[in-house]
């Protein structure tokens, strides 16, 4: 049987369009790679987004727990360039901070704990604490001493 005239137009059509595709795709990755090329200057997804005049960028979080703060209440405020954020270590210690700008910010904390002494008197202690340290958009650990 003799083959047909139109099959070997047909498919050298079909092997041309799968060339035009794939050049048309590696064309396409080669921009992205242009564009984000992976290194370590600013990525896009690091930078902050300008939305009608404020801007925006990726929150961070601060997780953190104090060693020795077994019977103690501790309360920790963290202080950014325009916000204050407060929150209290659970009965473990542990903290987390949520929704802060990255960049610096200085951590403070009060522990405190008190008992009945009886007879009326009641007697209680205090120790506080400071330190500077720079977030990163995203969780930053935090470790701690009372």
């Amino acid at each position: 049987m003799a083959p047909r005239a139109g099959s070997a137009g047909a498919g050298r059509r079909r092997a041309l369009i799968a060339v035009a595709v794939g050049l048309a795709l590696v064309g396409a990755l080669v921009a992205l790679q242009l564009v984000d090329d992976g290194g370590d200057t600013t990525r896009s997804a690091d930078t902050g987004v300008h939305v009608k005049g404020e801007s925006v960028s990726r929150p961070a979080t601060l997780v953190g727990q104090f060693a020795g703060a077994d019977g103690f209440s501790v309360e920790v405020v963290v202080v950014g360039p325009h916000s204050e954020t407060r929150a209290t270590a659970d009965a473990d210690g542990r903290f987390r901070v949520t929704g802060l700008a990255a960049g610096p910010v200085e951590v403070s904390w009060v522990g405190s704990t008190s008992a009945d002494a009886g007879g009326g008197i009641s007697l209680g202690a205090q120790r506080t604490g400071h330190t500077q340290v720079t977030l990163d958009a995203g969780r930053n650990m935090l470790d701690l001493d009372l």
